[in-house]
């Protein structure tokens, strides 16, 4: 089965992916989780720099995205899915000015996918601040029959505080990386609406639950064609 989540695709080619999710899930203080998962990880990176030297340089960042992967099973595993049609019509709006004084995140960790080939990026909630966490990962993350040790795969990651001006953080990200950040920042303006349609379905691998706006339709089950046509639009209440 395809994966079109960056981060189906990150749990598929991780050898620690799942060893990250089970002490993330474990651990009554996630500092605790987070220490052990950066010595596992700066460990399992080590061995692999005998083979492939050049990836020494990218424990940092594969440390950040192990600890972004952990919060995300940690808090459900939750994702949200802008499909394309929306993405379209928010790319003839201006991106949002500022953040919001609250923002409605679906839970303190979650995946957001971005269709319209842009790809994604974890948001986290800092726990006891007005901040939130993005790490965002281009479309072409991991895909099959890519050597993730060998190839180079970027990251972007910062921290938004809120209420804040949006004005300077997005003139200081790289050309590349503006578009994808817009459009996370226009679904994160998305979710104060008042009103939001959700289903849940059953995706056969990482992640387990999707929410998707404003097309709403079940994730198909592995094995199964997609069920969109059978498939009626559920309100949360």
């Amino acid at each position: 089965m395809e994966m079109i989540y960056a981060v189906q695709r990150y749990a598929a080619t991780r050898p620690w992916a799942k060893r990250v999710g089970q002490l993330y899930a474990r651990e009554v203080q996630q500092t605790a989780a987070q220490q052990q998962v950066q010595e596992l990880v700066g460990r399992e990176l080590t061995r692999a720099a005998q083979v492939y030297p050049a990836v020494a340089a990218r424990t940092a960042s594969e440390q950040r995205l192990a600890d972004a992967y952990g919060q995300f099973c940690r808090h459900g595993k939750l994702m949200a899915h802008l499909e394309d049609g929306l993405m379209q019509a928010l790319r003839h709006t201006r991106a949002p000015g500022h953040l919001p004084d609250r923002l409605q995140l679906p839970a303190a960790a979650f995946y957001l996918h971005v269709d319209g080939a842009e790809g994604g990026a974890f948001v986290m909630q800092m726990p006891g601040r007005q901040e939130v966490a993005l790490l965002l990962l281009r479309a072409d993350f991991s895909l099959a029959g890519a050597d993730w040790l060998a190839d180079v795969e970027d990251s972007l990651a910062l921290q938004l505080a809120y209420p804040g001006e949006l004005a300077a953080p997005l003139a200081a990200v790289a050309a590349p990386w503006r578009g994808l950040l817009t459009a996370v920042l226009n679904g994160l303006a998305l979710m104060t609406q008042p009103r939001l349609l959700l289903v849940r379905g059953w995706e056969g691998s990482a992640p387990r639950t999707a929410w998707r706006w404003p097309c709403i339709r079940p994730v198909p089950k592995a094995g199964r064609k997609d069920a969109a046509s059978s498939c009626k639009p559920a309100i949360r209440k």
